[in-house]
């Protein structure tokens, strides 16, 4: 081992260094070769596509056409429960429930005994009050007769004048008491008013019956309505399509619209409409939906609304960019209506982020379209 003397100066390490520095520029050279390598690989690289990514899909496939829905009623147009107009008892019944019947036959017959007595009496009373008034009628005349002979005086034609004009008005009267009478007991037969069909029998035979007192009822047999109670926007939309489908336990009838009420209901706020069957027809006292749709607008879920400068509306796909299309009228939870054409292209995902002209890429959409829009936006002088 080599000893160092204290105050010698250190030996020479030339040789050390030199083998040193011959070890070390191959690894630089190495180095510098790997970093050219790399910025060749970078420069080579394909740029990262800026566009949002989305998905997106023919406006035809995601939504429906646009109307609306409501409960409905099928009514006939007379529903009418008959009631007595008099006091008697029920003598017989001329037509029962489930019975058709047409207009002018007997449904219930009163006991008519006492109104044909009250007939008979005052078909007496007006047949004398007649002859009194033909008498007086016959002494005016002969009185005017011997007045111009001066043989009746003024005073006393007068007189027969106005025993006569009494005897006249006493007839009428009577005359009209006969009327009456003959209504009364006309009133003993309930007939009925339309075609149709006896829905419920109330009266029984034998039994006391009041005025207003209920008989029957009867509904019309002619074609029923339908009557749907409709708030007024949707009110407008069936008011301009005038025409729409019924359904009832899955069977659908055609409907045209009737009348629209002008007034709005101030406690159900809705407008009340009726619609007519254009053949066959469900039985009155049917209830069931009616449907109405607009061939040239869309309904668009409200999963695919976004609210962009104030606008609710959605994203539609043109030429590579995203275009917000407001929808007038939408609200947040329950979708809007739009005009856009069936094959317009409406983002489904990735709308929530996006932003007005924002260059897109359609997922599994490899188009030349696309392409050019990629182009365009990692090149934007290109664009242009």
């Amino acid at each position: 081992m080599r000893s160092i003397i204290p105050g010698a100066p250190a030996p020479r390490v030339r040789g050390s260094m030199h083998g040193i520095r011959r070890s070390i520029v191959p690894l630089l050279a190495c180095a510098l070769l790997l970093a050219a390598c790399g910025r060749d690989t970078d420069d080579s690289a394909t740029p990262p596509d800026p566009r949002a990514e989305v998905v997106a899909r023919a406006l035809g496939e995601i939504a429906a056409p646009a109307g609306g829905s409501a409960a409905a009623d099928v009514l006939a147009r007379n529903d009418s429960v008959l009631t007595s107009e008099v006091a008697a008892r029920v003598s017989r019944i001329g037509s029962d429930a489930g019975a058709r019947v047409r207009r002018g036959d007997l449904l219930v017959e009163l006991d008519p005994t006492d109104y044909r007595l009250s007939l008979s009496q005052a078909s007496a009373q007006a047949s004398a009050a007649q002859a009194r008034a033909t008498q007086a009628q016959a002494r005016l005349v002969r009185a005017r007769q011997l007045n111009a002979d001066k043989y009746v005086s003024d005073d006393e034609l007068a007189a027969l004048e106005a025993e006569t004009a009494g005897a006249q008005a006493e007839a009428r009267v009577r005359q009209a008491a006969r009327a009456v009478a003959e209504r009364e007991l006309a009133k003993t037969r309930i007939v009925a008013p339309f075609d149709g069909v006896v829905l419920e029998r109330i009266a029984q035979v034998g039994a006391a019956v009041a005025p207003g007192s209920p008989l029957l009822r009867i509904v019309d047999a002619a074609m029923p309505e339908v009557e749907v109670r409709l708030p007024p926007q949707q009110a407008a939309t069936l008011e301009q399509l005038g025409a729409a489908m019924l359904e009832i336990d899955g069977r659908t009838w055609p409907v045209t619209l009737l009348r629209m009420a002008d007034a709005v209901d101030a406690t159900s706020r809705t407008r009340v409409a009726r619609l007519a069957f254009g053949g066959d027809a469900p039985p009155p006292g049917s209830n069931g939906t009616l449907r109405w749709q607009q061939a040239a607008r869309w309904r668009v879920p409200a999963d695919l609304l976004v609210s962009r400068d104030g606008g609710l509306g959605i994203f539609v796909v043109e030429d590579g960019r995203a275009r917000h299309v407001v929808l007038p009228g939408a609200q947040p939870g329950r979708g809007g209506e739009t005009d856009l054409p069936a094959d317009a292209r409406i983002v489904t995902e990735g709308h929530q982020a996006l932003q007005d002209g924002q260059a897109v890429r359609v997922r599994g959409a490899a188009t030349p379209a696309n392409d050019a829009a990629a182009a365009a936006a990692a090149d934007p002088t290109q664009a242009e």
